[in-house]
C-alpha cells in the first residue's frame, strides 16, 4: 500500500475508529513539523479535526499534482505527434507523397475508404489539440480536466490512423480484408517476418521513391536500386511502385 493509500485509508474510516497517533505521525510525514506533532500528541482528540484536515489537504494536492504531472505528459505526447503532421487536404497532384498507392482504384472499397477515413481523423485530431491548447478555467485542476478528454481522444485517433495505414499499405489485391489470400495464406507474413533490416530499408525505400516521384534523376535511382537491393523479400506493393516509377524494370530488376 503507498502512502497516499494509507492516507486515504485512514481519513476514510469513521472519525471515532481513527487512530489519531497514526494519523498525527503521517501528518509529520507530510510536513517535517516536528513543532505542529509534538503539540498534537499531547492533546491528540483535541487536535483531531486538525490532523484530519493537514491530511486532506496534502491527499488533494498530491492528487491533483498526479493528475497535472499526467495530463502535461499528454500534452507532450500530442504536440509531438501534431508536429508530424503537415496539413492534410485532398489534393490530386499531391496524392502519391500523402501515401496512396498507385493501384489505388483497383483496391476493395473498405481498403480505399481507409485512404479516405485518414483526412477525417487528421481533422479531427488537429481540433482535439486546439481545443486542448485553448481549455480555460478558475484553476489548474479544472483546466487538466478540460484538457484530458481532448489529448486522450487525440492519442487514440493517431493509434487508429497509424493502424489504417498499416492495412492499407499492406493489402495485396487477390486478398481479402483479414489479409489472406484465395490460398488461405496470410498475405502480410512476409511484412510479419521481416529481420529489422528489412523494415529499415523498406521504409527508406518508399522515402526516397516518394522524393524520386517528385524529382526524378538518376543519382537517386541508382540509391533506391541500392536500398531495394538490401532488402531480403521486397513487399509486391514496392516492387510495383518502383516498377511503374520506371526504377525496376517489368521483372524487377
Amino acid at each position: 500500500m503507498t502512502f497516499l493509500e494509507e492516507i486515504q485509508q485512514w481519513l476514510s474510516a469513521p472519525a471515532g475508529e481513527r487512530d489519531l497517533e497514526k494519523g498525527a505521525l503521517m501528518m509529520l510525514q507530510c510536513y517535517r513539523n516536528r513543532i505542529m506533532y509534538n503539540n498534537v500528541m499531547r492533546r491528540p482528540a483535541y487536535y483531531a479535526k486538525q490532523i484530519e484536515y493537514q491530511l486532506q489537504k496534502y491527499l488533494k494536492k498530491r492528487t491533483a499534482s498526479i493528475t497535472h504531472e499526467e495530463v502535461a505528459a499528454m500534452e507532450r505526447k500530442a504536440d509531438e505527434i501534431m508536429a508530424k503532421h503537415t496539413p492534410l487536404e485532398p489534393n490530386p497532384a499531391k496524392e502519391f507523397r500523402r501515401g496512396k498507392r498507385i493501384d489505388h482504384d483497383s483496391l476493395p472499397q473498405e481498403i480505399q475508404s481507409l485512404y479516405t477515413e485518414n483526412f477525417a481523423i487528421i481533422r479531427r485530431m488537429r481540433e482535439c489539440h486546439l481545443q486542448a491548447r485553448n481549455a480555460s478555467g478558475p484553476n489548474q485542476a479544472c483546466i487538466d480536466g478540460d484538457k484530458y478528454p481532448f489529448l486522450k481522444e487525440l492519442i487514440e485517433l493517431d493509434k487508429q490512423l497509424h493502424d489504417n495505414w498499416r492495412r492499407y499499405d499492406e493489402y495485396e489485391i487477390g486478398g481479402n480484408s483479414d489479409g489472406k489470400n484465395e490460398s488461405g495464406e496470410n498475405s502480410t507474413k512476409n511484412v510479419e517476418t521481416s529481420s529489422q533490416d528489412d523494415k529499415k530499408y523498406i521504409q527508406l525505400t518508399k522515402m526516397a521513391a516518394g522524393k524520386y516521384r517528385k524529382n526524378p534523376n538518376e543519382p537517386q535511382k541508382v540509391y533506391i536500386r541500392d536500398l531495394y537491393g538490401k532488402i531480403a523479400e521486397p513487399p509486391k506493393q514496392l516492387t510495383d511502385t518502383l516498377t511503374e516509377l520506371g526504377i525496376l524494370d517489368e521483372k524487377g530488376v
